[in-house]
């Protein structure tokens, strides 16, 4: 019976990294994001042998199994245990009645001051995390929440959930479209269902959700990171298409180049830094994606990001190590690249991250297992599109 609970705790670690162990170099990522998130040790040999990738006569130790139960937000291997023990099987109907309790304490009556609330911050992450153990209720969670303020706002707005685009995450923002009718949120939605099938290369339905975008235009008071998604999908659907992308970088610089980066708009502000630096590196328009990428270096001392986005810094470093390398700068590109703390990707965007990070590694030196773990990223994600990287 402790064979499957340590199975399960496997499963669990892997859930956190954001990759599947399958090498001693995949241990050795683990070892030092363990390293990063705990005050406690646990020897790179140790994590080889509990992910059977080296010979062992001895069950696991307590300690060992503390430390990893603990790396995943457990007390110890026994909390650990008597939380799977306590997951009993429910109908429908009980599950629902959870589900609705649930929504209603949590997102509906849980006020909220501001995108810094830390307090809500964690709510929602914790949300995540229930869901992705709860994988029945997750429809009709995003089904009920879509209707609520707090729901639209802050799990679907503040939380972009990259690495379950084609997944449930991309499948709720139907249900947000639905319900929240305004533009600005209609080109939010649009834009990540077209960057969806983008990136799982089913090119009608990336069209439909590019036309979406394109036809609502564009307005000169629009919030920076509305025309940042905007761009970022006509740079998409120019790729697509093979079209000339310059008449939409020339429009999205005249567009920058009106804005007064303040207090009260710098979050929207780097928000267009990513999305259009993102979109830029995919489609390969290097030199234009280290303008919004140095834009963003330039001025995110002088500012606090909110939690949801507290990571995006390190997301912004590997889009510059990316394109300075892919550009032919790669000396200063592999400083970039070793600089990068890859514990300290988003949670939301880990295995998409991996698989950019670990693709650019290819591009520098081959490496067998690295090219297994794209693979299982890829496989795990659905975005076929970035083999092609």
């Amino acid at each position: 019976m402790e064979s499957e609970y340590i199975h399960q705790l496997k499963l669990n670690i892997e859930r956190m990294l954001g990759r599947r162990i399958l090498s001693s170099s995949d241990c050795r990522y683990l070892f030092h994001h363990i390293t990063q998130q705990l005050n406690l040790t646990i020897s790179f040999n140790t994590l080889r042998r509990f992910f059977n990738l080296m010979d062992t006569k001895h069950a696991q130790s307590v300690y060992t199994l503390n430390i990893l139960s603990a790396y995943c937000g457990f007390a110890s291997f026994d909390d650990f245990v008597a939380t799977v023990k306590r997951q009993p099987v429910k109908t429908k109907e009980q599950q629902n009645a959870d589900l609705l309790f649930y929504v209603v304490t949590l997102f509906r009556d849980t006020e909220v001051s501001d995108e810094a609330d830390i307090t809500f911050f964690y709510f929602v992450r914790h949300t995540i995390t229930f869901l992705e153990f709860h994988p029945g209720l997750i429809d009709q969670f995003q089904r009920e929440i879509a209707k609520t303020d707090n729901g639209q706002r802050y799990y679907f707005e503040q939380f972009v959930h990259i690495d379950r685009l084609n997944g449930y995450y991309g499948d709720g923002l139907r249900y947000y479209l639905y319900e929240r009718k305004n533009r600005e949120s209609q080109i939010f939605g649009n834009h990540l269902l077209c960057l969806r099938y983008w990136l799982t290369k089913d090119k009608k339905n990336m069209e439909a959700h590019c036309q979406a975008v394109v036809r609502l235009d564009l307005n000169k008071n629009d919030a920076p990171a509305t025309a940042g998604r905007y761009y970022a999908t006509q740079l998409i659907q120019a790729a697509a298409s093979g079209t000339d992308p310059e008449p939409v970088l020339i429009m999205a610089r005249q567009f920058y180049a009106t804005v007064a980066l303040a207090l009260d708009n710098y979050v929207s502000v780097f928000r267009l830094y990513a999305c259009v630096a993102n979109i830029l590196v995919l489609t390969g328009q290097y030199d234009e994606a280290l303008f919004y990428i140095d834009e963003f270096l330039k001025y995110k001392k002088k500012y606090v990001l909110p939690p949801a986005q507290s990571n995006l810094a390190e997301t912004m470093h590997l889009f510059k190590a990316i394109a300075l390398i892919r550009s032919g700068e790669k000396a200063v590109g592999r400083e970039c690249l070793e600089t990068l703390k890859e514990g300290d990707f988003s949670f939301l965007s880990k295995q998409y991250l991996t698989i950019l990070h670990l693709t650019v590694k290819q591009s520098l030196k081959k490496s067998r297992s690295e090219q297994k773990q794209i693979e299982s990223l890829v496989k795990g994600t659905g975005f076929v599109k970035l083999l092609e990287l």
